[in-house]
């Protein structure tokens, strides 16, 4: 029998409140990709405005010698059950084997990540900006705006390896604005690639640790997501059939080992659910808040019963 609290938690991930949040990548200056080699010149642009876009240029002054420039954007919402919204810019210079005089450009561009949510919910920004150049080459340039508000609060990320999250945010109808500007010139034998991301990701007050090894190589992960403010429990998919157990409460069950390993099963046995894709959610809003539970995976294999990792939730 399931205890009142169990109940609620199962409620719970059946919930009427669904937040779809959303992203959007738009262009607000022309965006050009531009190849000059002596006096051959190709370019390509693409007027303010577009919500995805490439543009790209290339010269073959002889055969078989190509210079190329390109520039890329594009947004990705995570499948449902969401749990991120990513966009995404990319720039990319190649002289090949183009000697002489030459010159590759890409921007300066500017562009505008927008994030929406039809109901109010907590998140996060991540800015994600990879440099890979030849030796010798521009190191390309980017600059964020956090609020689009002109006060730029990263005027040069060069050769930056991590910018810091901003946190603390709520998405909304009103949008949650992110302007950038991105640079690349390459006027020497080489290459010079750049990519600057924009993701939203919940913040949902949890707190989830391993609190058990199991006995089956493929792992229980779970993640944030944007729904109901709760979790996503994950395991791969096979042809061996699967069931998440979630107790409140953790009572040790000693399985039959499996090829000689201990199997542990975890958790009490409170909720057991099953889903053919193997992703389970559970929902977590503040009527359930604050809980903890324990989350594991069993699989029936032809040799017996096998566990997965198994993970502690605390959602404050």
């Amino acid at each position: 029998m399931l205890r009142p609290s169990s109940l609620l938690l199962l409620l719970a991930a059946t919930g009427a409140v669904r937040a779809q949040v959303q992203m959007t990548l738009t262009n607000v200056t022309p965006v050009t990709a531009q190849v000059v080699v002596g006096p051959l010149t190709d370019s390509t642009t693409v007027p303010i405005g577009a919500p995805f876009g490439l543009a790209s240029a290339s010269v073959s002054p002889t055969p078989g010698a190509v210079a190329t420039a390109a520039v890329a954007w594009d947004v990705l919402d995570s499948p449902s059950p969401q749990t991120y919204a990513y966009g995404n810019i990319v720039q990319s210079l190649n002289s090949g084997s183009v000697g002489g005089i030459f010159g590759l450009q890409a921007g300066p561009h500017e562009f505008v990540f927008e994030v929406t949510s039809p109901v109010p919910v907590r998140g996060a920004l991540q800015v994600g900006w990879t440099v890979a150049t030849a030796a010798g080459a521009t190191v390309p340039y980017a600059s964020i705006d956090y609020g689009a508000d002109g006060s730029v609060e990263y005027p040069d990320l060069g050769t930056f390896t991590a910018v810091p999250d901003l946190t603390g945010l709520v998405f909304s109808t009103t949008p949650t604005r992110v302007r950038v500007l991105v640079w690349s010139v390459l006027n020497t034998s080489g290459w010079s690639n750049c990519s600057l991301s924009v993701r939203a990701v919940p913040d949902n007050d949890l707190i989830v640790t391993t609190s058990a090894i199991g006995c089956w190589t493929l792992p229980l992960s779970a993640e944030p997501t944007f729904l109901d403010r709760g979790v996503v429990f994950q395991t791969l998919q096979t042809s061996v059939p699967q069931v998440l157990v979630l107790g409140l409460s953790q009572q040790p069950l000693l399985l039959p080992p499996y090829f000689g390993q201990t199997c542990l099963l975890l958790p009490a046995l409170d909720i057991v659910t099953w889903n053919p894709l193997e992703q389970y959610l559970i929902g977590l809003p503040a009527a359930v808040r604050p809980v903890a539970f324990d989350a594991q995976a069993v699989a029936v294999t032809a040799t017996g019963f096998v566990t997965t990792n198994a993970l502690h939730v605390f959602a404050q």
